[in-house]
């Protein structure tokens, strides 16, 4: 249901947006290459995100929360969610100390 959903999209550390922009269009049926899914939870929720970078350039300036982006190889996603696990635990050790 719709509060569970939230609820767990909240607890989360990082959501890696499966949606692909350049190989997906019809996931953009109406041209403007923008998604109503997951992005406003990212934004509302401040949670960090690591997403294609055809996606990150429609909401890169909406973002409230660390992003990584990767193009169209699976070394370069693994590459972008290493270097977001280490920005995400360097976040949450530093909120231990304070």
């Amino acid at each position: 249901d719709f509060v569970k959903y939230h609820k767990m999209i909240a607890l989360c550390d990082i959501v890696l947006p499966l949606t692909d922009p350049l190989a997906k269009e019809s996931h953009f049926p109406w041209g403007l290459k923008k998604s109503s899914g997951i992005v406003p939870a990212l934004i509302a929720y401040n949670i960090s995100s690591v997403m294609h970078e055809e996606f990150a350039k429609i909401y890169q300036h909406q973002f409230t929360a660390p992003f990584e982006v990767y193009n169209n190889t699976i070394e370069s996603k693994v590459g972008a969610l290493k270097r977001m696990l280490v920005k995400v635990h360097g976040i949450k050790a530093a909120a231990k100390v304070s």
